[in-house]
């Protein structure tokens, strides 16, 4: 009598256990594909918005310190011929207009958005010098070209080209940042899971089947939690 009062008790328990076991499977399937929707928009807003940000700030950057600049000193040193030089001004130009308008129209913090307008009303002076040296490479004026290297072209362009290096700074900070949130939010969900399946498996191996699934549906709860407000803190 008493071995077979046992038996079911056995039984339930056993049964009890499987089914936990398939529960735990199916909610580290459900977590890991919601952690890895959020992975991808994660990456998604990195790619869209910090790194696609940190190119254009770096197209600016060159266009007026590489080939403004340099073009001003390459013609001067006759390396480079009046016209080409000219033909490299335009094309700088035409980078400039078509980054910039990416940076105007890209999400960014609001210490980023101040700078860049900053960066903007620099530009006015750094536009007018760039300008010039066409007007110059036009006219073919080495002694002018002299006198504007010297004393004008790089006190209107070094304003722009430091904040614009200080701006791709802080957009390297950003998609760090969005990695590092990323890669907590993966430990903190694995974490969750690993600890609700844990501690579910105890309490049915003690024969505690309502605090197993009660522990198990706890620390689900907490994973999705955490994805939740990681991919809201992303967005």
């Amino acid at each position: 009598m008493s071995a077979a009062r046992r038996a079911p008790g056995i039984r339930v328990q056993l049964l009890w256990l499987f089914g936990l076991l398939l529960a735990t499977g199916a909610i580290v399937i459900v977590l890991d594909e919601y952690r890895q929707r959020a992975e991808i928009a994660a990456l998604t807003h990195l790619h869209d918005d910090a790194l696609a940000g940190l190119r254009a700030t770096k197209a600016v950057s060159d266009a007026y310190g590489l080939d403004v600049v340099d073009t001003a000193f390459r013609v001067r040193n006759y390396l480079l011929g009046w016209e080409q030089g000219v033909a490299v001004l335009d094309r700088a130009q035409a980078s400039i207009a078509a980054a910039w308008t990416q940076l105007e129209r890209s999400s960014m913090p609001p210490e980023q958005r101040a700078l860049l307008e900053e960066i903007a009303r620099a530009r006015g002076d750094a536009d007018r010098a760039s300008a010039r040296l066409r007007a110059i490479l036009q006219a073919q004026d080495i002694h002018a070209l002299g006198r504007f290297a010297d004393t004008e072209l790089y006190p209107a362009i070094d304003p722009v080209t430091t904040r614009l290096n200080f701006l791709a700074d802080l957009k390297m900070q950003e998609a760090g940042q969005l990695l590092a949130a990323q890669t907590a939010a993966a430990r903190l969900v694995g974490a969750h899971a690993l600890a609700g399946a844990a501690e579910a498996i105890e309490h049915a191996a003690r024969g505690e089947g309502v605090t197993a699934a009660r522990r198990l549906t706890e620390d689900a709860h907490a994973a999705l939690d955490a994805l939740r407000a990681w991919s809201a803190s992303a967005a």
